[in-house]
């Protein structure tokens, strides 16, 4: 839940997850942009159980690559006023350029390292921006929070952190709180932001 309102999170990306709501979720092809299957067509199935449909879909589709490598992927269908015509353009959301260097650097640091070096390399700052913060009294319970460039990762208001109910928005809730930051710190890595 946030802002009291069901949300399913993958890849740093959310979901509307209400059960009452309805919604139409595509199952792109991202080599082509273009749409695979529709789940809940003209939004005659709740949000939840079309994210859920396509989700596994997706996750057949990808058949177990790394995430970073997931060539489908789930995308809430809107109102055709939104339509974009030229389909040769694609902004993808995170504008994080990386070079082929930069890609095998990050997958042979993410090929060796566990959640809890991870967090070790950031509290001894090899992480290059990617830092590790210790908290106090955190309204959400977490005593460690990621910063890249001094801003909270991967939210701005720095809900997702080490206590386990926040980790796991994003699927770090994996053991200690320094295990689920060093999770949350692995996923900034393998966006680039940190190697």
């Amino acid at each position: 839940m946030i802002d009291n309102y069901p949300w399913y999170i993958h890849n740093n990306y959310r979901y509307r997850y209400s059960p009452v709501e309805t919604c139409q979720y595509d199952l792109v092809d991202s080599d082509s942009n273009t749409t695979v299957r529709t789940y809940g067509e003209t939004n005659t199935l709740s949000c939840n159980l079309a994210y859920d449909l396509c989700a596994a879909d997706r996750d057949a589709a990808n058949g177990g690559v790394i995430v970073s490598e997931e060539r489908y992927f789930c995308a809430e269908h809107v109102s055709d006023d939104y339509v974009n015509n030229d389909d040769t353009v694609f902004d993808p959301s995170d504008d994080t350029v990386m070079s082929d260097d930069q890609m095998d650097r990050i997958e042979d640091y993410l090929a060796v390292t566990t959640d809890l070096q991870a967090y070790n390399d950031a509290v001894a700052r090899k992480l290059g921006t990617c830092t590790v913060w210790k908290l106090r009294g955190n309204a959400n319970g977490c005593t460690y929070s990621m910063k890249v460039n001094g801003e909270n990762h991967p939210d701005a208001q720095g809900l997702v952190c080490s206590a386990p109910a926040q980790a796991d928005i994003i699927g770090c809730n994996v053991g200690t709180e320094k295990e689920n930051v060093g999770c949350i710190l692995k996923n900034a890595v393998l966006n680039g932001h940190c190697i």
